[in-house]
């Protein structure tokens, strides 16, 4: 019973809207006409047209250099805050959490 609210406000709130946005992404458009048959026309304008795969494609190498310098940086970090620091672990904790 005390999972409930929290798991409806989830769905209503997170899943709702991003299955939206998937069903929209197999819909085309004609102007104000919405055709609602599953086409992945959208994925393949996407995929071949420039002016969409190179922003998607640099956002894709951003995000894996960011997350590798994360997971490269942040291992060391939590390895020595786990076992070389003694009484101010709350403190450490805190300071490196700041930034977010």
């Amino acid at each position: 019973m005390l999972v409930a609210p929290p798991f409806v406000y989830a769905l209503l709130l997170l899943a709702a809207p991003l299955s939206m946005v998937v069903a929209f992404s197999f819909w085309t458009q004609d102007y104000l006409v919405l055709d609602k048959s599953v086409t992945f026309a959208n994925y393949r304008e996407a995929w071949t047209d420039p002016l969409y795969r190179e922003p998607m494609l640099r956002s894709l190498r951003i995000s894996v250099v960011v997350t590798v310098t994360t997971a490269l940086l942040a291992f060391p970090i939590a390895y020595f805050v786990s076992f070389h620091v003694g009484r101010h672990k709350a403190l450490w904790l805190f300071l490196i959490t700041i930034p977010f």
